[in-house]
């Protein structure tokens, strides 16, 4: 049975003025100016261009007190640019240049390049932010260039050429990554590339001069600026963009893990089989899929009926791989990077504008939870208690797995770091999720004892 009866989906504002709340549309409210413009955008065609190629959301336009609503469908799981992968940030950029260049052949352009415009439907990303059209006047600077540049260029570039992850910078610095921390970061040949030199060095130096009373990049960057000469620029960042891959980086140790566990394909394969059982049961709406490693729980769920999945990977390797596997086989399959000991808090002007992991887990109907728990207990020293009850707190529903001390991957960490003080064994276990839980299923897939727990919340 389907727990989406139960669900309260979690209600943010973006800092472009979005507000979510109870029901299924997100809205925008426009001043009058903005009304204005939106409706010579949506007169010049800009709109039905953008819902014509998968770009945006169906749009519904309502009259409001103070000027126009916009409403689009809600998106169940907000995000936020730090949390996704690289890949997923590649195709977030490319899809917002594609936007501003769709409206740059309409005679407008946008306001901002805000990252948060962007929201993810599973492994595709749309637009959001049908407020921030404005009508291009040549010789105008680009009025987001440092923005675009920040929230997507340079956390790209940094991955690409340093192998530093973007995700805790722009997690660390809400505005993204800027000039001078890229330039600090990279090797001094990035100097000789072109585009670095264009698009990193040259705002950096103009950056610098501007706070000493020189001139600013802004109006540096918008001599000449025709259409032609804009697109141009927009076109030859896409380029740019496109070819940047992410480097494997030899510090995340669970990106091979599919490759290199320790137990054998029948035991995998029973595994799969509880999964999909317990998903043909359920019939869930939004599983969260905790520990997701390359996705390949969230593809089983998806096939046995579940309609989305939500995966958290502190491995941004491995969770980039999932994107990938999600972005190839179009599946409503979304990838992110969090590490579950510090997950993404309540954020933003009085911390409501975007929430945080556990706001967001109330719009799941189901948890999967398959390998995670001795890493927070035994690996990172959780107790027990503790762990089970705020992953049950996550979902009404949902399977976990319990790996015994005895097991290879459970002995790793013990020689790691050490044993516990509290009590880890089979009996722990059963009793801190019995607490908070009615176990309604198990299954042992292991001859070490890992054993699979289905359970419903208290």
């Amino acid at each position: 049975m389907s727990a989406t009866s139960q669900r309260h989906p979690a209600s943010f504002r973006d800092p472009s003025g979005y507000v979510v709340a109870e029901g299924e549309k997100m809205s925008r409210f426009l001043s009058p100016d903005g009304e204005v413009a939106f409706h010579s955008a949506q007169k010049a065609g800009v709109f039905s261009a953008l819902l014509e190629q998968g770009l945006i959301l169906p749009l519904e336009v309502m009259a409001a007190e103070d000027g126009l609503k916009l409403s689009q469908s809600l998106l169940l799981w907000p995000t936020l640019p730090y949390e996704w992968t690289f890949d997923a940030l590649r195709e977030a950029a490319l899809l917002h240049l594609k936007v501003h260049r769709l409206a740059l052949s309409r005679g407008f352009t946008l306001s901002d390049a805000s990252s948060f415009n962007i929201q993810f439907d599973g492994w595709r990303p749309y637009f959001v932010d049908l407020g921030s059209f404005i009508p291009f006047t040549p010789g105008q600077p680009w009025l987001g260039y440092r923005q675009f540049c920040e929230q997507f260029l340079y956390p790209l570039v940094l991955e690409s050429l340093t192998g530093q992850a973007f995700n805790p910078v722009f997690r660390g610095n809400g505005a993204g990554v800027t000039a001078e921390q890229l330039v600090a970061w990279l090797p001094r040949f990035s100097m000789l590339r072109p585009r670095a030199l264009l698009h990193v060095y040259l705002p950096h130096w103009l950056n610098r001069r501007a706070t000493q009373g020189g001139a600013n990049i802004s109006s540096s960057t918008s001599r000449h600026m025709n259409a032609e000469v804009f697109d141009e620029m927009l076109a030859g960042l896409a380029r740019w963009i496109a070819s940047l891959e992410t480097p494997q980086r030899s510090n995340q140790r669970w990106g091979s893990y599919v490759a290199e566990r320790t137990y054998d394909w029948q035991e995998v394969e029973d595994k799969r089989r509880f999964v999909t059982r317990f998903i043909q049961e359920t019939r869930p709406s939004l599983v969260l899929d905790l520990g997701c490693n390359t996705g390949e729980m969230a593809h089983i769920a998806l096939a046995a009926g579940a309609a989305r999945v939500i995966g958290y990977e502190r491995d941004g390797e491995a969770a980039n791989q999932a994107y990938h596997g999600a972005l190839k086989e179009k599946a409503a399959f979304l990838p992110l990077v969090m590490d579950l000991l510090n997950p993404s808090p309540d954020q933003g002007w009085g911390q409501k504008e975007w929430p945080g992991l556990e706001q967001r887990a109330k719009q799941a109907d189901a948890l999967l939870a398959l390998a995670l728990v001795h890493h927070l207990a035994l690996g990172s020293g959780i107790p027990l208690a503790q762990v089970i009850a705020w992953l049950v707190s996550l979902a009404l529903r949902g399977v976990i797995e319990f790996i015994p001390p005895e097991d290879d991957m459970a002995q790793s960490l013990i020689r790691r770091v050490g044993k516990r003080h509290f009590a880890y064994d089979r009996e722990a276990f059963v009793a801190s999720l019995s607490e908070v839980s009615k176990i309604v299923n198990t299954a042992t897939i292991t001859a070490s004892g890992r054993t699979l727990f289905a359970y419903e919340r208290l």
